[in-house]
């Protein structure tokens, strides 16, 4: 799910967060083992072994962006052999601004507010993996910054429920912003729970957790 630009919304019933200057991924975990894959497909979980924690979320999904610095970001295109070595000197952290399965129950279709409030129950606060902060007053300075409808399911390619935000221009109307066709965003496999529980009674149970 990509944000279109426009100005900030002019109702209630939207999230406000800043924005990272790092690389969008989509990581997953189940049975131990981890992907975190680039917009275009690429796996990059065996570049950066400090990540391994997410292991410890089975059935899930996240999205966000890998935060690395300037001299950092050429540990995309080294080996694994390095990867260890390269970890101690350039740490990366990804930070997590939306979840797309959790206990292996799809929660694609719930609402934002549900899928964030179950993110923030994860407890990724420090490390190596630290959600995004959000809330619901709109920014002063919309530059740098993303709004979510709160309602919105997460959908494949870029939607008007994500907006980048920009300030309105004083000197002319604001034009309305459609929707562009996204090419090249990889799908995400998503395990789906066999068991009879539904997305929303198991997604409520984690979050009471």
């Amino acid at each position: 799910m990509l944000p279109i630009p426009g100005p900030p919304p002019s109702r209630g019933g939207w999230s406000y967060e800043r924005e990272q200057d790092g690389l969008r991924v989509v990581c997953g975990a189940a049975d131990g083992c981890w992907r975190m894959l680039t917009r275009y497909g690429t796996d990059l979980a065996d570049r950066f072994p400090e990540l391994a924690r997410i292991t410890d979320f089975h059935g899930t999904v996240l999205d966000g962006e890998l935060v690395l610095s300037p001299a950092g970001m050429r540990r995309r295109y080294t080996s694994p052999e390095d990867a260890a070595r390269l970890a101690d000197d350039f740490p990366a952290t990804v930070v997590v601004f939306d979840v797309l399965a959790l206990n292996a129950v799809d929660v694609r279709h719930e609402p934002y507010i549900y899928r964030r409030i179950a993110l923030d129950g994860l407890g990724l606060t420090a490390g190596a993996w630290r959600t995004r902060p959000w809330t619901t007053d709109p920014p002063a300075d919309p530059r740098g910054s993303i709004a979510k409808r709160l309602a919105s399911p997460y959908t494949s390619g870029r939607s008007p429920d994500w907006i980048r935000l920009r300030k309105p221009s004083p000197d002319r109307a604001e034009m309305p912003h459609l929707a562009q066709p996204h090419h090249g965003t990889a799908p995400v496999e998503v395990v789906l729970d066999e068991r009879r529980n539904t997305p929303r009674a198991r997604l409520e149970h984690r979050v009471s957790q």
